[in-house]
């Protein structure tokens, strides 16, 4: 069974970037724009994994995070923040609050599948 990802990302190129490359690889990728989107797909759908940009308007990616592990323990649901800052004060608040990995634009896509796949292999061995 392939994975179904959720891309929640404001800028639509990476978002559109992302699912193409998720699909190649055999995942199912959906893509919300912000985060009250995303968090309406998980009410309607499951998602094995998500894929969480920090910066965004409306609803940012920590308080989209937030709202996620109300409801998605971190060892069911893995969220990797994607992020253009790599400032640690920014990564740290984001594992403390929760989030299982990050990683950093630009994308690095073979770390990206790695983190992924190991993270899915984690969740299936639980």
């Amino acid at each position: 069974m392939s994975a179904k990802i959720l891309v929640v990302d404001d800028d639509e190129m990476t978002r559109h970037f992302l699912a193409h490359i998720l699909a190649q690889q055999g995942f199912l990728p959906e893509a919300a724009m912000d985060g009250e989107q995303a968090l309406s797909l998980m009410r309607e759908k499951h998602f094995d994994i998500i894929l969480l940009d920090i910066e965004m308007p409306v609803m940012n990616g920590l308080e989209t995070l937030k709202n996620i592990r109300k409801e998605h323990p971190k060892k069911d649901l893995p969220v990797l923040m994607v992020t253009a800052n790599d400032q640690s004060s920014e990564i740290v608040l984001a594992l403390d609050m929760g989030a299982n990995d990050y990683v950093v634009k630009p994308l690095d896509v073979p770390v990206l599948f790695a983190r992924i796949r190991a993270h899915l292999e984690t969740v299936r061995k639980a």
